[in-house]
């Protein structure tokens, strides 16, 4: 039995077919037009070479390899375009009659026919040879089949000059993702054919695996924006590009004699050279081909399993680079998919246990991104329920410089104050006036939680959002930690400064000049000697401690308090023996 084929019991209903039986295809939609042969190995596709010809721009030139094997019939793929048995991708297995066979767009349906002994006995090689032209579509159809990442898919006609794909709702294709900008790319034709143009600021356009500004669109070319996977159609001659299903076959057909003690070691040396560096680097290009099927069919566990099969081999840094592309795209998917059935617990902790392998490379920016949102999706999620806390360590976990990192200081910021004026909801202004300015005099700024002036203040703002004295207090308060901030910060006392700075953050959570210098600290923190010697050194390459230490960073920042919490927690939420008569100012 060949290797990955297993054999199923027969049954009355579904029984496998033997070779002495006529093979047979038949058009499923146009049962008039069908294949036979009754030769027992032989070859179907687009090519004259094939035994059964068929001729559709969407079939590999040799799209399939059919043979007996224990008396029955075997298909095996050997072309780069899908080959499915019943919707489902089949690299190799026992044809059953009945079974659906797919190659390219059209579906036909296997069977057999036992042809009459004295035709059979009279068959010639020529007449085993089936010849047919499929029948073209009426009309020249263009067509963009978009897929999510939840799986649901659409085809959108090219049927004008120009298509605008964005995220606003002034777009011709509307795409509802937050990682695709509101005027993505345009898809229009010119007298050369038609063309993809990336005309977004900030997000790339990705055609066939590679970032392109502007590219030559082909039938079959696949574009990637945001979560979403486009693939373009076509049947106008102009947009049907060349076949790049070359193989390296002749080496393996030359059987001349050899003239030489010289030339056979010159065979031996250009076979060596031939595999190394032509027919290996051909078998993993078809490897990655069979990840992009798979992933287009949603067999993302055939996809993460050929990919991880594929690192165990050499490979170039080219291709290395897309096989890294292609995971995180199969981890994007999958987390997509968990969060589109609700689950963004699942779908965080999907993407965590890529991030925590692979998520120092380039290609894990869009992912650190979904994770972040993740992230904010989650904390709203805790704090609607009413988990305050939890929620908080969800928005602390937001990257800085992220996407959602306005979002999730609103949201850190939204808790703090929710948390203390549950303690002062039937105070009136006279009473918490005079409370804070308790606090205030004795400099208890922010901390202890429910007994500092801030929190005060803008309970009475709650009351009268207009009032002098609150307004006042609130407005010196921040000037406080602002102006301190910037003292350490000059003289270049970092962790001063990122003290100062974060606990006014926590008032003003949109003011970009704090969240900056706030940036700025941290990385000083982290490398105090950053400078002219350690940029050339980053240039060099990242040694062996700096990646241990990254991937240390990463492992942390996926832990489910989020690294960023700690400080929240220590000086908004936790109180400490003596701190109500400290005159430290946080």
């Amino acid at each position: 039995m060949p290797p990955g084929l297993q054999n199923e019991p027969q049954n009355a209903c579904n029984r496998e077919i033997t070779v002495s039986e006529q093979f047979k295809l038949t058009q499923k939609d146009n049962p008039q037009i069908s294949y036979r042969t009754s030769q027992k190995v032989f070859s179907l596709g687009r090519s004259r070479n094939c035994e059964i010809v068929i001729k559709d721009p969407h079939i590999s030139r040799v799209q399939a390899e059919v043979r007996s094997a224990n008396d029955k019939y075997v298909i095996k793929n050997v072309g780069r375009n899908p080959l499915l048995i019943n919707g489902r991708p089949a690299p190799e297995r026992y044809l059953k009659d009945g079974d659906i066979i797919t190659l390219g767009k059209i579906n036909f349906v296997f069977g057999t026919d036992k042809p009459p002994q004295s035709i059979a006995a009279q068959a010639s090689a020529e007449e085993q040879t089936v010849v047919v032209t499929a029948p073209q579509e009426e009309a020249a159809t263009c067509r963009l089949m978009i897929a999510a990442a939840d799986g649901n898919t659409k085809a959108v006609p090219f049927d004008k000059e120009k298509l605008v794909l964005g995220r606003s709702a002034e777009a011709d294709v509307q795409l509802n993702d937050p990682l695709i900008s509101r005027r993505h790319c345009v898809i229009e034709r010119r007298e050369e054919g038609v063309f993809a143009r990336n005309v977004s600021a900030t997000n790339p356009l990705m055609v066939n695996g590679n970032p392109k500004t502007e590219s030559r669109l082909y039938s079959g070319d696949r574009l990637r924006i945001g979560s979403h996977s486009i693939v373009f159609t076509s049947n106008l001659p102009a947009d049907i590009g060349q076949s790049d299903e070359t193989a390296p076959l002749a080496a393996a057909r030359s059987n001349r004699p050899l003239w030489g003690v010289t030339f056979l070691l010159f065979a031996v040396i250009a076979g060596y050279f031939g595999y190394q560096y032509a027919y290996r680097p051909w078998q993993v290009e078809r490897t990655l081909s069979a990840v992009e099927r798979y992933m287009d069919v949603g067999d993302l566990t055939a996809a993460e399993n050929t990919l991880k099969e594929l690192f165990t081999r050499s490979l170039s840094k080219e291709q290395a680079e897309r096989a890294r592309q292609m995971l995180a795209k199969s981890a994007l998917l999958a987390a997509e998919k968990k969060m589109s059935a609700g689950d963004v617990v699942g779908a965080k902790k999907s993407l965590s246990a890529h991030l925590v392998i692979h998520g120092s490379g380039p290609e894990a920016g869009t992912l650190w991104d979904r994770m972040d949102y993740y992230c904010i999706a989650l904390g709203k999620k805790l704090e609607a329920e009413g988990k305050n806390e939890q929620a908080l360590r969800q928005f602390a976990a937001v990257r800085d410089g992220s996407l959602y990192q306005a979002e999730a200081r609103k949201g850190i910021s939204r808790i703090w104050l929710k948390y203390q004026y549950a303690q002062r909801q039937e105070h009136t202004i006279v009473e918490l006036l005079k409370e804070g300015e308790a606090h205030f005099a004795a400099k208890r700024y922010l901390t202890p939680v429910n007994r500092n002036a801030y929190a005060v203040y803008r309970a009475v703002l709650v009351l009268d959002g207009d009032h002098v004295m609150a307004l006042k207090r609130i407005d010196q308060i921040k000037q406080f930690y602002r102006e301190n901030g910037e003292t350490h910060f000059k003289n270049q006392e970092w962790a001063a400064a990122l003290g100062f700075f974060e606990r006014y953050r926590i008032m003003d959570p949109d003011n970009e000049e704090v969240a900056a210098k706030i940036d700025t600290c941290r990385r000083r923190l982290v490398n105090p000697g950053a400078g002219a010697e350690t940029a050339a050194s980053n240039r060099g390459g990242r040694t062996q401690n700096q990646q241990d230490r990254q991937r240390q960073d990463i492992e942390q920042l996926l832990e489910s308090s989020g690294t960023k919490s700690a400080w929240i927690m220590k000086y908004l939420f936790e109180e400490k023996t003596g701190e109500a008569d400290t005159e430290t100012p946080w």
